[in-house]
């Protein structure tokens, strides 16, 4: 019995899918890369591609149909792995390696169709949508080929067709604006970076600057503290305390230091003196609340001392004349005021010549009447020093005569 690693392995030689067996290794090879589907956007592609690379090596087409010829008509010649290498490797060059063994009866094409419907099960609608109307590029005579679609996917996803080597360049050294642009999600970040490299890495390129691109891109974050572990980190690199650090150990470690962060809720938690004037406005909130309560209160307290007085007058305009006829009767030479009526004080008014609810010297209309006779003070002052002038002009034109 031959040794393999999976069922997809057993046997280079085609399957016979009418039998339980063949279709249960076309199931679980073609079932979706992951549960959340790929949408074709470069966020992510470094995912989508390594749940490939996982599934290709189950299954056996990392060395078959991904693995292109560099020279189709010599296909035992040197190889290159289309997974790591889409970037160098042009459509028109897959399309002549697939034409080799598309319509044969082979493995290749079991493998290619296999590729083809694994990959198109794992796209999302919007996926999908961005990717069939380019149909007639990923098909040979209406067969689809996995090695084109997916060739076709990498370039739709905006990594392959819209970033040439040196604007990949330009995305590492601005690593500083990127993080600001996804909330200093340190592992977002670390992700964008990887999938930048492996774009460099699929067209031979590698950066020499990553490593200080990366500590630029850390530094831009807004937490003190992971900055100051950052830049404690930098001064180690530079003075040769960690001569060999990688671009990949700085993105674990710094990956590791925000998610403990984040854990433990210390991620852009406030200073010392940010927390006291934090509880100095909480505390400036608190009395203003207070004195807006205070202030409520009141009003509603000389509402309610309004609200009684005209509920009074009301009570006692709603009495018939004749109930308050007793009013009109003059108080005894030696009846002491007031008398109680309904609960309330009566003193008798000279001015109303009735028994009213204030006393003789309180009533209003006696003071208003006070204050329209009294002369203006101002207005005396001013006739008396208009007297006074003509006096004295008078006394001058005498002593010209």
């Amino acid at each position: 019995m031959p040794f393999s690693l999976s069922p997809g392995l057993a046997s280079v030689n085609p399957i016979d899918y009418e039998t339980s067996v063949g279709l249960k290794l076309w199931e679980k090879a073609t079932a979706e890369l992951s549960k959340e589907p790929f949408d074709c956007e470069t966020s992510g592609l470094h995912d989508f591609i390594e749940c490939l690379r996982g599934r290709a090596n189950e299954f056996g087409w990392t060395t078959s149909v991904l693995l292109i010829p560099n020279d189709i008509a010599i296909p035992l010649g040197d190889t290159k792995n289309l997974l790591d290498h889409y970037g160098e490797i042009d459509i028109q060059h897959i399309r002549n390696q697939a034409y080799t063994f598309i319509t044969t009866q082979s493995r290749a094409a079991q493998d290619s169709a296999q590729l083809a419907s694994c990959l198109w099960n794992s796209l999302s609608q919007a996926g999908r949508n961005k990717i069939s109307i380019h149909r007639n590029e990923y098909t040979i005579n209406d067969v689809p080929s996995g090695e084109l679609l997916f060739k076709v996917i990498i370039r739709e996803s905006y990594i392959d067709t819209n970033a040439t080597t040196q604007m990949i360049r330009n995305r590492l050294s601005s690593l500083d604006t990127y993080l600001p642009s996804i909330g200093y999600d340190i592992t977002k970040m670390n992700l964008y970076v990887s999938t930048l490299i492996e774009a460099l890495a699929a067209r031979g390129e590698t950066s020499t600057d990553l490593i200080s691109n990366l500590f630029k891109g850390y530094k831009s974050a807004t937490d003190k503290k992971f900055i100051a572990y950052i830049e404690k980190k930098e001064d180690d690199y530079e003075d040769g305390t960690t001569p060999h650090m990688t671009y990949q150990t700085l993105m674990s470690i710094a990956k590791t230091k925000y998610q403990i962060m984040v854990q433990n809720e210390t991620w852009n938690a406030p200073s010392a003196e940010e927390e006291k004037i934090l509880a100095l406005e909480t505390k400036v909130k608190t009395l203003q609340t207070q004195i807006n309560k205070q202030g409520h209160t009141k009003n509603q307290e000389s509402t309610s001392q309004t609200g009684k007085q005209r509920s009074t007058r009301r009570r006692f305009q709603k009495r018939t004349a004749e109930e308050m006829a007793w009013t009109l009767v003059p108080p005894k030479p030696d009846q002491q005021q007031p008398i109680t009526f309904d609960g309330n004080p009566w003193w008798w008014c000279k001015k109303h010549k009735k028994w009213c609810r204030h006393k003789t010297e309180k009533c209003r209309e006696i003071r208003i009447k006070k204050q329209t006779d009294t002369p203006d003070k101002d207005k005396s002052n001013d006739d008396e020093r208009n007297a006074k002038l003509v006096k004295a002009m008078t006394t001058a034109a005498d002593d010209e005569d």
